[in-house]
């Protein structure tokens, strides 16, 4: 599809309260930053009934990153996020960390082919480990960057109380013998 800002836009408020949609699979468009921000918003409404967003390979940057974020820690149903092929690096700062830190209901997190590296991976283990409560079951995080730093924090978060990661994808990093 070639769906881009404008037509999350417009989708967005329709997904508010009423709306029976649970499941939202827009992989493939032309989002960009400002289409994540407007539906990050919808998702992110306490009266969202959205379960699952896919965003992969909707050129949504750090930027969109953010926004999605922000849905992250407020939404109240989103169990499965694939933000995958997104050009997300580490310059999204401390956001989905944060976000992490306080969201239950999550479960499934893709950020496959994005360039998150080793910092920014580092501080997701680390939101994940203050949050005893989380739901999160699965995270994807093939080709990334991800050095051997990267998964001595992640292994550290699998041994936090209430940890129940379950999958943990981390092939094709630059990971070695640490």
């Amino acid at each position: 599809n070639r769906l881009g800002p404008t037509h999350a836009t417009v989708l967005a408020p329709s997904l508010n309260g009423g709306s029976g949609v649970s499941k939202l699979l827009l992989d493939g468009n032309q989002f960009g930053a400002d289409g994540a921000t407007a539906l990050a918003n919808a998702v992110g409404s306490t009266t969202s009934h959205i379960t699952e967003l896919d965003l992969a390979w909707n050129m949504i940057g750090d930027d969109g990153a953010i926004a999605i974020a922000s849905a992250i820690a407020t939404s109240p149903s989103l169990t499965i996020l694939s933000l995958e092929g997104n050009d997300i690096s580490s310059a999204c700062g401390p956001a989905m960390p944060e976000a992490l830190a306080v969201n239950t209901p999550l479960e499934r997190l893709v950020m496959r082919s994005n360039k998150l590296g080793t910092i920014a991976v580092t501080a997701i283990a680390e939101g994940l480990s203050e949050n005893p409560d989380s739901g999160m079951l699965s995270i994807d995080f093939f080709g990334n960057h991800l050095g051997d730093d990267a998964v001595v924090a992640l292994a550290a978060a699998l041994q936090s109380p209430g940890t129940q990661l379950q999958e943990l994808g981390l092939g094709k990093n630059n990971i070695g013998d640490k």
